[in-house]
């Protein structure tokens, strides 16, 4: 019996014995990982973000996923991600973000304001040199539950910056010190010709609104809106004015945009040039579904652009020179032709109030994908968030806008210029203006 139990207990002692050698063969593998995460640091080319002079890495070390390219976000950024997951529960992340929008602030200041936001503690603050200085530290949670992290800020050029965090979850913060040192001085930037021909066009714009001259001998305009095969499917109109408020003057357009069985928007924006403010207010309405979605856009004194709706929080971001309402993207082309400039990339704001950087360029009647016999000059506009959206704007002899080419992703519809009289025979009652304003029955 004694001898029994004696060997039963040996086994059990035996299997224990392996479990632990197991675990201690594991903990050696994964801290072989650790280390190679620390001192072997291979990045990725550089990865281009197109109209921003940006270019950076990723780590490519085996292991390790990523975004092959930049993606547009919802706050006015765009961010590149990369991870790589150690074990079940460690792992490394990467995270670029590239803001438009920015406020005229030094990177630390804006470092400053975001400790402040996320209500976390950081070391000392450190500067990365390279072709854009960055500064970071290692930002501290307050949250038990929230693992530190390296975060650095880099001020650009025209209101935009570069963020770079880098995550380790349950691996020593020092331990991933490498990988952030090496993607900051991974970062080139060249400032793009193309960013100050967007500058001097919308500076250009903004003096001729103080000087009323954008509207002076601009006329009522209605174009039908067509699918690829000729069918009318919908149309858009635009109206033009201008109001005496006190010793200022002030410029509106009204437009409506019409698609026969799917949406309808009306849209008022003022223009105050003397003190380049505006206010922009939408309605957006799905056929079949009975409330509109209401937005208004507004820039304030200090730069700042506000959005509001009726079935959201509130929102801003701050201005800078390039930011264009995106119903003036047709004066910024002619704006563009009456330059020696080929090229310009302005900030488009739409309506619902997203910033999208679009380069707008001269291009060959020849090359367009849509022909006239009154067309004398074309200009594309491409909407950089998005490789698959763009759009090009056809005039005549005298820079008059009479048609435009889009897609937008795999959609094409081609604007023709017309009269209300056509659009009215053609819609019927669901083409209906009344004085200034835009109204729908369906």
């Amino acid at each position: 019996m004694i001898g029994r139990m004696n060997y039963e207990q040996i086994k059990r002692y035996s299997l224990t014995e392996i479990a632990l050698l197991a675990l201690f063969v594991l903990g050696l593998f994964v801290a072989q990982i650790v280390v190679k995460v620390r001192r072997r640091v291979v990045l990725s080319e550089r990865m281009p973000l197109i109209g921003s002079g940006l270019s950076v890495s990723m780590p490519i070390s085996q292991g390790w996923e990523y975004e092959k390219a930049w993606r547009h976000e919802s706050d006015n950024s765009f961010a590149l991600v990369g991870q790589l997951q150690i074990s079940q529960h460690q792992g490394v992340s990467v995270q670029w973000r590239y803001y438009l929008g920015s406020s005229a602030e030094s990177a630390q200041e804006i470092l400053q304001r975001r400790i402040h936001q996320s209500g976390s503690k950081i070391s000392s603050i450190e500067t990365v040199s390279g072709t854009v200085p960055m500064e970071y530290g290692v930002m501290f949670p307050t949250s038990d539950s929230s693992d530190p992290f390296y975060f650095g800020i880099a001020s650009l050029d025209f209101g935009r910056h570069l963020e770079l965090q880098v995550y380790a979850h349950r691996v020593g913060i020092f331990d991933i010190e490498d990988i952030f040192l090496a993607l900051a001085k991974s970062v080139e930037y060249e400032v793009p010709a193309q960013l100050q021909a967007g500058k001097d066009l919308t500076e250009t714009f903004w003096k001729n609104i103080e000087e009323s001259l954008l509207f002076r001998d601009k006329s009522d305009e209605a174009f039908l809106i067509k699918n690829i095969t000729g069918q009318p499917i919908g149309y858009g109109s635009f109206r033009y004015s201008e109001h005496a408020a006190g010793e200022n003057t002030h410029q509106q357009i009204s437009t409506q945009q019409y698609e026969h069985n799917k949406s309808l928007l009306d849209s008022t924006l003022w223009l105050d040039g003397d003190e380049k403010r505006f206010i922009w207010k939408t309605s957006f309405r799905r056929v079949g579904v009975e409330d509109s979605r209401i937005y208004t856009v507004s820039s304030e004194m200090d730069g700042t652009v506000k959005i509001s709706t009726n079935f959201e929080e509130d929102k801003q971001f701050a201005s800078d020179t390039l930011l264009m309402p995106e119903l003036f993207l047709p004066e910024c082309a002619v704006l563009l032709l009456n330059t020696r400039q080929s090229k310009a990339v302005v900030d488009a704001l739409s309506p619902d109030g997203m910033l999208v950087p679009t380069a707008i360029e001269t291009i060959d009647i020849n090359s367009a994908l849509a022909h006239s016999k009154e067309m004398a000059f074309a200009v594309k506009v491409d909407f950089l968030n998005n490789p698959n959206s763009f759009e090009e704007l056809y005039f005549d002899t005298n820079k008059k806008l009479i048609g435009r080419f889009e897609q937008y992703g795999s959609q094409q519809r081609l604007w023709d210029v017309t009269t209300v009289k056509e659009l009215k025979q053609i819609f019927g009652d669901s083409f209906n203006i009344t004085n200034d304003v835009f109204t729908f029955v369906q």
